[in-house]
């Protein structure tokens, strides 16, 4: 825990400053794809789902969006809750963090440590989840020293612009935007999406009033195989939906999409 406290007071410092971190965005795991995205208008993105050789389906994902000045405080108050076994329950478990919430309020992300016969262990482990119940993503050991490590740096060159981050997801309208025609992924010749592996795109983007994804707002989340990004883009804006509804009315909404190449 004192490594972790160590690197809150460091990030915590970068930000103050205005340092900007060069940061990589995608991390390979044993069993996940993770992108962490900051993003200055959205906040921080966590977008995971199972890695491209697993036997889990690359459609499913958990997507975070975390409001950056909570993702430092949490670390704090998690790595405070580590520090000392909790009293009470199995004395062979995880002991976890106090729920590190995302911005719409389902889901979140914690931070835990293996107890053995009563007694904390050094390493510690991660989980989230964008719903309840259960969690859907857990990452432990060095792996989960490296994703915490990128997602405070993200979070130190992240922010919220409330004017952009009112546009709501499929979970704040009463009707979310439904898709009417897509066109499907062409085949790409040769590369490892040729050669028969998986490829898969995550986007974000806005559905505007008219069933159209809005000019602009497409962002790229992750990218299995360079290269299949423009044809992902493409497929978005030409796609046609029934713009989503709240309250009898149709609204902008923001959708997650996940593209998958056979």
């Amino acid at each position: 825990m004192k490594r972790l406290l160590t690197l809150l007071a460091t990030l915590l410092a970068a930000r103050l400053s205005g340092q900007q971190t060069a940061l990589p965005w995608h991390y390979r795991l044993r069993a996940v794809e993770l992108s962490i995205v900051p993003d200055t208008a959205y906040g921080l993105q966590l977008v995971a789902f199972p890695s491209i050789g697993s036997r889990e389906q690359p459609a499913r994902v958990v997507w975070l969006r975390l409001h950056p000045d909570s993702v430092l405080e949490w670390l704090n108050r998690a790595a405070a809750a580590l520090q000392l076994p909790a009293s009470g329950g199995p004395l062979n478990a995880m002991q976890w963090s106090p729920n590190l919430r995302p911005l719409d309020g389902q889901g979140g992300f914690l931070l835990g440590r293996h107890r053995k016969k009563g007694v904390l262990q050094k390493d510690y482990g991660l989980a989230a989840a964008d719903s309840a119940p259960g969690w859907e993503v857990e990452i432990t050991g060095s792996e989960a020293d490296s994703v915490l490590r990128l997602l405070l740096a993200a979070a130190a060159v992240s922010k919220v612009d409330t004017s952009s981050a009112g546009v709501p997801d499929e979970r704040q309208v009463d009707q979310p935007a439904k898709l009417l025609q897509q066109e499907r992924p062409r085949p790409r010749g040769g590369g490892a999406a040729g050669r028969g592996a998986a490829a898969v795109v995550a986007l974000r983007y806005v559905v505007g009033l008219d069933g159209r994804a809005e000019p602009g707002s497409p962002q790229l989340l992750f990218a299995s195989v360079p290269g299949n990004e423009s044809e992902a883009t493409r497929l978005v804006l030409e796609a046609r939906f029934a713009a989503a509804l709240k309250s009898g009315r149709p609204v902008r909404q923001l959708v997650r999409q996940v593209i998958v190449w056979p």
